[in-house]
């Protein structure tokens, strides 16, 4: 289905689909450009054909969204706790204002 590109219908499914078939990319450490013409199928059989297991597209989705959630929470950790490292820097290196004190 062809998507309108001045329109927004349709198009946060699309990048969801694309985020999640780029974590495949790269969780089979495959070529990004290869995957213009491998399908999700495709996928799923060498994914099945190297461990032996049986596996199914929807197991794929599931297993390249968890995939997708880890790294969003490791990123939001690792930002978080360099932001606080940065502002608890600040306070033991800037040089304390002089304050004075106002009679009421």
């Amino acid at each position: 289905m062809p998507i309108d590109r001045y329109g927004y219908e349709g198009k946060a499914q699309m990048v969801a689909d694309l985020q999640l078939s780029y974590v495949a990319f790269d969780s089979i450490i495959g070529c990004a450009f290869g995957g213009f013409g491998i399908t999700q199928q495709d996928f799923v059989d060498a994914i099945a054909a190297i461990t032996g297991w049986p596996f199914t597209a929807d197991e794929l989705k599931a297993t390249c969204q968890r995939i997708w959630s880890l790294t969003r929470l490791f990123n939001v950790r690792r930002v978080l706790r360099e932001r606080t490292i940065r502002c608890l820097r600040g306070f033991s290196t800037r040089p304390r204002p002089k304050a004075r004190a106002r009679a009421g």
